[in-house]
């Protein structure tokens, strides 16, 4: 009753399935931990992928319609699976949360990261982090669970060393008069 199984006495039981060429094998098997905290990208890598042609004179939210939900748009997965599987070093626990804004130039936004932070640092973005695909696109029940865990940005800013809060100079919110933003009137170009 007490003895320990051998390896191969293990295999043979029937609780035991050894074949599972049946099932394909996904990066979020290989890689379940490519969540939260855990789905960090280094500086260095960001500022190559800053560096793609197509980034060019986009805003965050551009490369999220034009780069990342079309690349990610097959698997519906995170874009940090891609970059886990071409650069797995690229990839890890981010020790700085960054928190930005979508309507700001892309490349504004990895400079002002670089410029702070060496390019062995790894950081949390959520364009990279987060799942970028919703119920209505066709993610199953258990994604639409893992993109609500996704949006808990509050447990990944705990989990971080840092916050790191970029933003750009709007002249428009500048001369906002007091009046209008304690009554929350914000200008077109914020």
């Amino acid at each position: 009753g007490d003895e320990i199984a051998t390896s191969a006495e293990f295999q043979k039981s029937p609780r035991v399935r050894t074949d599972l060429s049946a099932r394909p094998i996904t990066h979020e098997m290989l890689y379940p931990t490519l969540r939260g905290v855990n789905a960090g990208v280094r500086v260095s890598w960001l500022r190559r992928f800053a560096a793609r042609e197509d980034c060019a004179g986009r805003t965050t939210l551009d490369v999220v319609l034009n780069i990342i939900k079309p690349e990610t748009k097959a698997r519906k997965c995170r874009y940090v699976a891609l970059i886990a599987e071409q650069e797995a070093g690229s990839v890890g626990r981010a020790k700085f949360f960054v928190s930005h804004t979508w309507r700001a130039p892309f490349r504004d936004l990895v400079a002002a990261i670089a410029f702070v932070l060496g390019d062995d640092a790894i950081v949390w973005l959520d364009v990279f982090a987060v799942l970028q695909w919703n119920a209505e696109d066709g993610l199953s029940e258990a994604q639409v669970q893992e993109k609500v865990e996704d949006l808990d940005f509050a447990a990944v800013v705990k989990a971080t060393d840092a916050l790191l809060l970029v933003g750009q100079h709007v002249p428009e919110v500048a001369e906002m008069s007091f009046h209008d933003a304690y009554a929350h009137k914000t200008p077109e170009a914020a």
